[in-house]
């Protein structure tokens, strides 16, 4: 006789729960020396983050370039010569006698208005190539009241720029003195020039107001305890408590950082020492330290540090916490141990946009995308930019500009990248600025569940719907996604068809959604994107839709 199963009810199966999470946008910016697991310190943090500024909305796509000058001569480019330096001039009329110059290393160029050449020297270097247009300046008022710009060339020495005539000339130095071509860098401090002479440890300085006759020695050799000679010399004015006390900073090229305060260096109970840090050697070129808001930035092997920081910290508590650097420290050691020792490193804040740029050379006969660091003024939070050509940069009041490789001379301005002058006969309309993320993991609650992803929705705010492709990775998969993005879902009115008070229009900003299908499984999760645009655009977020699958 046969057995017979109990009679009952079948149990039904459980039908998977759909899920979803939202990811906020990387507002906190690179993260790339922190732990890639799904923890706190990482939420709201990227991988990758190349021309998205993290800003406090959103990642807010960088801003685009139009051009000034082309063409600028050098050496060996009669017409596409390196712009190594941009230097700026404002007089006291008014906009009348504003002027802006570029060095290449055959001379000085003014660019103040837009050409595309023949160009012609204003100021020709007698010792051209090698490293001729690597310079330095201040603008300084001497006693008279006289507008000057003072400029010392790596190649070349001490120059002035006469203001009131409009004219370059070597400057002159006091008898006994260096001559003025074995000065290689400048700043002022106390109403007085100071000078770097090449290869020593010795600071030159001039009397109060003046700008030639005699200039006096300071030998800091003594002071350097790693040696080397002296790079730069920076001013620097700090509240201690006291009020605002102006110091002088002095740079080694092995590493050591000395704070100077007083107001007559010529007398020993006025000039002291009051600090003295090892920050680790700075690399190529006398632009590793630069005012920065009321502070000063310092540049190094180790990383960027500021002088307030130093100026309160004891050296032997200079921990990896306190430099400015610590969030994009794996990214910055590999490009400091491959490009040390080329010309290129700078930092300048741009004001209108609310970030600082670190220029970063380029490496000769290699051909991979211009890079710069970016740090957000408000939030410290880091980014990268690419695709801008920028050699040299420096900013005044109309604007950032920055210079190229190939005779260019170029300014931050709109939302797409080498808009040609107006004065072309075509000029360039400008190319769309490319963006790409990869977030940090996100476990999205639950490490220990595999998710089956389904969809994902990312939200945009911008001028016009972005080009872009999204993907996921799983489980610490660091590959961004690369390649060209897909045409966007505009959703945007046809002309003499829409309803006119009904129909989206491009041009305000506007919210942008729309979702895709994503396929995969893993238990920590990061989106990865690329896009494209060439209007104003930010992105806010993800929406993530899933199922759980099972444990481990």
């Amino acid at each position: 006789m046969a057995l017979a199963y109990p009679k009952g009810k079948r149990r039904a199966a459980q039908r998977k729960l759909v899920r979803s999470a939202t990811m906020p946008a990387p507002v906190r910016g690179l993260r790339a020396s922190d732990a890639i697991m799904g923890i706190g310190n990482t939420a709201e943090a990227a991988l990758v983050l190349n021309n998205l500024i993290p800003r406090e909305l959103g990642g807010q796509v960088r801003p685009g370039s139009v051009t000034v000058a082309t063409k600028l001569p050098s050496v060996a480019n009669p017409d596409s010569g390196e712009v190594r330096t941009i230097i700026g001039f404002e007089g006291l009329t008014g906009s009348l006698s504003k002027k802006r110059f570029a060095a290449t290393d055959l001379g000085i160029f003014d660019i103040t208005a837009e050409s595309e050449g023949p160009w012609t020297e204003v100021y020709s270097w007698i010792n051209t190539g090698g490293d001729a247009g690597w310079c330095s300046y201040i603008s300084f008022t001497n006693v008279n009241g006289d507008p000057y710009i003072l400029l010392c060339d790596e190649q070349n020495g001490y120059i002035v720029y006469d203001g009131l005539l409009g004219t370059w000339a070597p400057g002159s130095t006091g008898a006994g003195d260096p001559g003025p071509e074995e000065f290689v860098q400048i700043t002022e401090w106390q109403n007085r020039i100071w000078l770097v002479q090449r290869d020593t440890a010795s600071a030159w300085y001039s009397g109060i107001g003046a700008i030639s006759g005699d200039f006096t020695e300071i030998d800091l050799g003594s002071r350097f305890l790693k040696g080397g000679f002296l790079v730069q010399l920076e001013s620097w004015s700090f509240d201690d408590g006291s009020g605002l006390n102006d110091r002088l900073l002095a740079m080694s090229s092995a590493g050591d950082v000395l704070a100077f305060s007083g107001i007559d260096p010529g007398n020993a109970s006025q000039f002291e020492m009051d600090g003295r840090w090892f920050v680790g050697s700075p690399p190529k070129g006398r632009r590793v330290m630069s005012d920065w808001g009321g502070d000063v930035m310092i540049l190094s092997s180790f990383g960027l540090i500021t002088a307030s920081v130093l100026a309160t910290t004891a050296e032997d508590n200079l921990n990896s916490d306190l430099w400015a650097s610590k969030h994009i420290a794996r990214y910055f050691r590999a490009f400091m141990n491959e490009r040390t020792e080329f010309y290129g490193w700078s930092m300048e804040l741009a004001p209108l946009y609310g970030v600082g740029i670190f220029t970063i050379p380029q490496l000769p006969g290699f051909s991979d995308a211009p890079i710069q660091f970016c740090l957000n003024a408000n939030t410290n939070a880091w980014c990268m930019f690419k695709n801008l050509d920028m050699r040299c940069a420096n900013k005044d009041s109309t604007g950032f500009y920055f210079g190229t490789t190939d005779g260019r001379v170029l300014r931050l301005e709109g939302h797409v990248d080498n808009v040609g002058m107006t004065i072309e006969a075509e000029p360039n309309a400008g190319d769309p600025i490319s963006w790409q993320t990869l977030t940090h993991y996100d476990p999205l609650g639950n490490p220990a569940i595999e998710k089956m992803m389904q969809f994902i929705r990312p939200y945009f705010i911008g001028g016009a719907a972005p080009s872009y492709n999204v993907r996921l990775n799983f489980d610490f998969d660091l590959n961004a996604l690369d390649g060209s993005p897909q045409s966007p879902e505009t959703g945007l009115a046809l002309w003499d068809e829409a309803l006119w008070d009904e129909a989206a229009w491009a041009g305000a900003a506007q919210n942008y959604e729309s979702i895709r299908g994503v396929s995969g499984m893993g238990r920590q999760i990061a989106v990865t994107m690329i896009g494209e645009s060439t209007t104003e655009l930010s992105l806010l977020g993800y929406d993530l839709m899933y199922t759980d699958g099972g444990l481990l």
